[in-house]
């Protein structure tokens, strides 16, 4: 097995505790670690382009697990997810033709852009939630899931880091059933962008064989996997311990990981 196979397999696996524990779905963890391996092999114009479908495809495998244990857990509030999901698909399937429209550094500003995005919701504390006085209807959710799912897409995330937060303020929902929630959408959601990936992500570019689209098929086995196999043990330290120190150093570093991939 070559060397750079052996440390991803253990970052997979921490992205996917990432995507149980925080319902994120690891494509936070998983676009620096492809960008650190495909930037020696692959020209500027397409290196975003094959980052982004790749991980798409790994977290298409994490939000498998994660959403699952989720599940079982009882923490998925379906009437939500019927809404989000059905939305969410839309939204991301579009997100493949965004990527393989786009000129490849504004889907690099675009990554970094979210990116710090991510670690800010992760830094702001989440206090005491209450519940809106008034919660939103849910029809507002299939609007919001087109929109996240389009989003989330376009810059190979799951969108939890976005979907969680609107699930507790607008809704009212408990932070587990929100990261619940969340998890079984990124399910939907990753496989509607993982098709649009496959049919437009790679634009004009042929990759050949090992590639379906922009998705590197070894790449994403890879990294999904042992995300598969990380995400039961991160919903269960949602049950246990509160993410607080956890959501702040890894909101530091993905402002870190963002300058970057943006400035070098």
């Amino acid at each position: 097995m070559p060397t750079e196979q052996l440390y991803i397999l253990p970052l997979g696996v921490l992205g996917g505790i990432l995507a149980g524990y925080l319902g994120i779905g690891g494509g936070p963890v998983y676009l620096p670690i492809l960008f650190f391996l495909f930037e020696k092999d692959f020209s500027p114009g397409i290196l975003p382009k094959i980052c982004i479908g790749t991980s798409v495809g790994a977290v298409f495998l994490t939000s498998l697990s994660s959403g699952i244990s989720h599940h079982r857990m009882g923490n998925v509030v379906f009437d939500k997810f019927a809404f989000l999901s059905a939305g969410a698909f839309i939204g991301s399937f579009m997100g493949g033709l965004i990527v393989g429209a786009l000129p490849a550094g504004v889907l690099t500003a675009f990554i970094g852009g979210v990116m710090i995005l991510a670690a800010v919701r992760l830094l702001i504390p989440e206090g005491k939630t209450e519940g809106p006085k008034r919660k939103a209807g849910d029809l507002w959710l299939l609007p919001i899931g087109i929109a996240v799912g389009a989003a989330a897409s376009s810059v190979g995330i799951g969108g939890g880091i976005l979907l969680v937060p609107i699930l507790i303020s607008l809704w009212g929902l408990p932070p587990r059933q929100a990261a619940g929630t969340s998890s079984a959408v990124t399910i939907i959601l990753a496989a509607g962008g993982l098709i649009g990936h496959i049919f437009w992500g790679a634009g004009d570019y042929a990759l050949g064989s090992g590639y379906l689209g922009s998705v590197s098929i070894e790449k994403a086995l890879f990294l999904g996997i042992p995300g598969a196999i990380g995400a039961p043990f991160g919903a269960a330290l949602h049950k246990r311990f509160k993410p607080t120190l956890f959501r702040v150093s890894f909101g530091v570093f993905l402002i870190i990981i963002a300058i970057k991939i943006v400035f070098f």
